[in-house]
């Protein structure tokens, strides 16, 4: 990473300035979906191939979603395209962070469905992917720069003060490899973060203190009849007290599901397509847990996004149902990413 980039560890605090962003701030009511999220309720957010964000939430009392609306409106647009997303629940305020070609940006949904602009929080080039985690009342951000040669994470506290972006790589070791993908979660006061990284499932953890495990490989150990195969992509969330990962493998074409306990052991992979009845291949997957169970939101190769659950208490899933206009009116039909979060 290069001086001139704010992920670099060069103890740089992450801040926004309005007028030198020539960002809107101000805060925006979400017309289209008014419904107010409860603290069971998931928070849904969609990018479309024509760079829009759409926001829909999903009420756990009767399982209905709301319309979805058009999240940019609220928050203005960053300067480039947007390439990637993650998002969190912090005491019910939804956080989504977003990046461009310029850099990576978060906006803000209050209880009362009123919307923060997007700020700039970090300058940085070639973002491969990023991650968002609540732990305790904190923001935590895990992003990979550099075309996935750098992995950089930051804190916001509960009292809106930020660290600065510390270079993963340098603190945890044990990572090597072109990050692909990371994915990050909130357990037990801890997290979690699991990184895509020279084709291998790499895991580590930041407890309380700030002091990072190295990153050990995940399958290596716990997938012995290599079912997964080659690893495509990852995502994690924290259901209870257990981090929950679902790995894809042959290119999206399969989807394996696996637990990492209080203790630290990992279950090895079962068979999350055929869980929850779904066939195709995947271009997205996201995780969130939600009243205690486990929310998956997926995108296929078609543009299409469909949702299931996992439900903690039997292990059994729900089949998988496409979000179409007539589940969620307004639901693009060309969505290449989504981000779920909830509590």
């Amino acid at each position: 990473m290069t001086r001139r980039k704010v992920l670099a560890p060069l103890g740089i605090v992450v801040a926004v300035i309005a007028v030198v962003l020539g960002v809107t701030f101000g805060v925006r009511h979400d017309s289209r979906a008014v419904a107010l999220a409860g603290a069971t309720d998931a928070q849904l957010v969609v990018r479309a191939s024509s760079n829009d964000l759409m926001h829909t939430i999903r009420s756990n009392a009767n399982r209905t979603w709301t319309e979805a609306g058009d999240l940019l409106s609220q928050t203005g647009r960053p300067a480039g395209t947007i390439t990637h997303i993650a998002s969190t629940v912090i005491n019910g305020e939804l956080n989504i962070v977003a990046s461009d070609s310029y850099g990576v940006y978060l906006a803000i949904r209050h209880t009362d469905g009123n919307w923060e602009g997007l700020q700039r929080i970090a300058t940085c080039a070639n973002v491969t992917s990023l991650a968002a985690a609540t732990v305790s009342s904190d923001l935590q951000i895990v992003v990979a720069t550099d075309n996935g040669a750098g992995l950089y994470h930051a804190v916001r506290h509960s009292d809106g003060t930020w660290t600065s972006f510390g270079d993963v790589k340098a603190v945890a070791g044990g990572l090597t490899g072109t990050i692909g993908q990371v994915g990050a979660a909130g357990v037990n006061g801890q997290l979690q973060v699991v990184a895509l990284a020279g084709g291998k499932v790499m895991n580590a953890v930041r407890d309380a203190g700030g002091n990072w495990t190295p990153f050990a490989d995940v399958l290596a150990s716990n997938d012995p009849n290599h079912v997964v195969g080659t690893p495509s992509g990852v995502a994690v969330g924290a259901a209870g007290n257990a981090l929950q990962l679902l790995v894809q493998g042959g290119n999206g074409t399969t989807l394996w599901h696996m637990v990492r306990d209080s203790a630290g052991n990992w279950g090895g992979p079962g068979d999350a397509m055929k869980a929850m009845g779904h066939k195709g291949t995947l271009v997205s997957v996201a995780v969130a847990g939600v009243n205690g169970d486990l929310q998956v939101a997926i995108v296929d190769n078609g543009g299409a996004v469909w949702h299931t659950i996992r439900h903690s208490a039997d292990g059994t899933w729900d089949q998988a149902g496409q979000l179409t206009p007539s589940i969620v009116p307004g639901m693009p039909s060309d969505v290449v990413e989504a981000a779920i979060a909830g509590s």
